[in-house]
């Protein structure tokens, strides 16, 4: 952007120049003019197409800048839906442990009552 306007000012500046020499106040020096004139118009036409050039640049840059941003945003939001697996991955391994402690004490009650049971069922038949 800094260089287009760099190219816009010299550009200015040349025609400022050109217009001054385009009408002389003496005519002798008009042929030392006219090379001058030709000189200044192709430095004219090769800032015009370096501008050119620099717009093409820019507008192939903010394309570019464009692309960079959507594909940032889809990492993004990439980045926010593991986020949210991981958090309902962590929620259900909480309760999955949790059963798994309530399941745990019930079994070491059955084995409890079982040995009680296996206990009362030997001193009847020691009778």
């Amino acid at each position: 952007m800094i260089e287009v306007l760099g190219a816009l000012v010299v550009g200015g500046v040349a025609g400022y120049v050109v217009k001054d020499k385009v009408n002389p106040s003496n005519s002798s020096k008009q042929s030392s003019d006219n090379s001058e004139k030709t000189q200044l118009y192709g430095e004219n036409e090769k800032l015009a197409r370096r501008n050119k050039e620099l717009e093409r640049e820019n507008e192939d840059l903010l394309a570019e800048l464009k692309k960079v941003r959507q594909a940032s945003k889809s990492a993004t939001d990439d980045q926010d839906d593991l986020e949210d697996e991981l958090e309902s991955a962590r929620r259900e391994m909480k309760s999955l442990r949790q059963q798994n402690e309530t399941l745990a004490a019930k079994l070491k009650e059955y084995k409890l009552a079982c040995e009680s049971l296996e206990n009362q069922l030997s001193v009847y038949k020691s009778k």
